[in-house]
């Protein structure tokens, strides 16, 4: 199980760990009480980091919108 951190690539690289971090905590923190996150906190809890352009920020950002709409999160 991982999760997906996503930065835009006009983020100064040297800020990227440290936002990062604190984007995985709220994560964590919103979603706690979730099996999956529960699941994905006591195991290795691996976070994968991608770096996007304007557009695919976007895109995802849209993708997500939709998800939440139909409860699939």
């Amino acid at each position: 199980m991982k999760i997906y951190i996503i930065v835009k690539n006009d983020i100064p690289y040297k800020s990227v760990p440290v936002i990062t971090a604190h984007a995985s905590l709220a994560c964590y923190r919103k979603f706690e009480s979730n099996e999956n996150m529960i699941q994905w906190i006591h195991g290795i809890f691996r976070k994968v980091v991608c770096i996007v352009n304007e557009t695919e920020f976007n895109a995802l950002k849209t993708k997500l919108i939709l998800c939440y709409s139909l409860n699939l999160h």
